[in-house]
């Protein structure tokens, strides 16, 4: 089968007798003249009486739309691949990060951004364990508790326990479970302290907070609910800011404020795409939705953590906790200091050189941090419980090298509540604990 290409334009240089312009026929050099003349092709089978006409343009676009249609979805079909197999955790916590943004599981997303301390607790969230043992809240005020902080009665001692997730209770579900709350149970149970009616045990901990952070808490949101007793428990945290060159006390050189998350339509629909949030955690563009990739600029390597933490001295750790003190003191409350345990080990051995290194770092920067703590509670004269030195090094109660289970949780606050109980008796613990003759 034959086929040729015959374009028809109206030559207006040529006439018949009559005057009328006729089509000619055009081939070969006349193609051009013949498109330029009308933009009109006919493809036909050397066939007299058999044309059709062929859009060329739409037949192209369409040519492409399906290429183009069938390349992604083999892509796409790679992508999953490639994700159903990878054994990265970074590639696998992308896409189960992702897999909860498209799904608008708010369980993974427990922090909004705030305008003083980058980041918050998340007011009204809420997560019940899958297997039913606990459930996770948050009051109205943006801290872990079943409910509202309620008005303050001249009955009722007041406590609030600052600093980061080892106060919160990253480490259990329930928030019956963190140590706070156990506190609470104990000073109103087994062991109250004498003359008052109730005690009240608040928990203001907030993963991830330095002691820059829980000053700013302080100020902001323990303060006013006028607390009677301010526990600090600060320490592995403020390593992190001494890995970081550029080095600022105000930590800013480390820190990022939060942003909240694109959840729109759109942005939803193209997570959902393997091939989207590979390639764009190749090209560094997503990054999971963890706190620490949120608030903190990417992690310098070991060898120059290693060398800045040798730089950067803890006395930003100090003047926070100096200034926190002072507040809190200032205010007329009484002040203990806790300093962390730990078991860094053989239990909790990273996988890996470089990781096993970076746990030393922690490990050397937490225990020149407790060194300062108490070093403050003794020259400031506020209550110090030593923690580091009365936690039992057991596996039974740690999850990690530095949080607790809740069995840990337990012996933490009966060791908290027995060091405190003594100082709190009424009518005024103000003017009573540590510091104050």
């Amino acid at each position: 089968m034959i086929w040729r290409t015959r374009c028809f334009c109206y030559d207006t240089g040529n006439q018949t007798a009559g005057g009328a312009s006729n089509p000619k026929e055009h081939r070969g050099g006349g193609l051009m003249a013949a498109m330029i003349s009308d933009g009109r092709r006919t493809i036909t089978q050397d066939t007299p009486g058999r044309g059709c006409r062929f859009p060329h343009r739409a037949a192209w676009r369409l040519a492409y739309g399906a290429f183009l249609l069938i390349l992604l979805s083999g892509l796409e079909g790679v992508s999953r691949w490639y994700a159903a197999r990878s054994g990265d955790p970074v590639c696998r916590m992308i896409l189960y990060d992702y897999g909860c943004l498209v799904r608008r599981d708010a369980s993974r997303f427990r922090f909004v951004p705030d305008p003083v301390l980058s980041y918050r607790l998340k007011p009204g969230y809420e997560f019940h364990s899958p297997d039913g043992h606990g459930v996770t809240r948050h009051n109205a005020q943006g801290f872990r508790a079943d409910a509202p902080f309620p008005q303050k009665t001249p009955e009722t001692l007041r406590i609030i326990c600052l600093g980061g997730s080892t106060t919160y209770g990253v480490s259990v579900v329930d928030n019956a479970s963190t140590y706070p709350a156990v506190l609470d149970r104990l000073l109103n149970g087994d062991l109250p302290p004498d003359g008052w009616d109730r005690v009240e045990v608040f928990n203001l901990g907030v993963g991830g907070y330095t002691s820059r952070e829980v000053l700013l808490t302080l100020r902001e949101h323990g303060l006013p609910l006028a607390p009677d007793v301010v526990l600090i428990q600060c320490a592995v945290n403020d390593v992190t800011p001494r890995f970081y060159p550029n080095f600022d006390p105000q930590y800013r050189h480390f820190r990022k404020p939060l942003r909240p998350l694109n959840t729109g339509f759109l942005a939803r629909l193209a997570f959902r795409s393997r091939l989207v949030l590979l390639t764009g955690w190749k090209l560094g563009l997503i990054q999971p939705l963890t706190l620490q990739a949120r608030t903190q600029h990417p992690m310098p390597t070991v060898a120059e953590a290693e060398n800045n933490l040798a730089r950067n001295g803890p006395d930003a750790f100090r003047n926070n906790l100096a200034e926190a003190i002072a507040l809190a003191r200032d205010s007329g409350a009484q002040v203990w200091l806790l300093t962390e345990a730990h078991l860094f080990g053989p239990a909790f051995s990273a996988p890996d050189e470089e990781a096993r290194r970076m746990d030393d770092l922690y490990r050397r920067g937490l225990g020149e941090h407790n060194a300062v703590v108490r070093d403050l509670a003794r020259n400031l004269g506020v209550g110090l419980v030593d923690l580091e030195e009365r936690m039992p090094p057991s596996l039974r109660y740690f999850s990690d090298p530095v949080h607790m289970t809740e069995a840990g949780n337990l012996v933490k606050a009966r060791i908290i509540a027995e060091s405190i109980r003594e100082s709190l008796t009424a009518p005024n613990p103000r003017t009573q604990g540590p510091g104050h003759d």
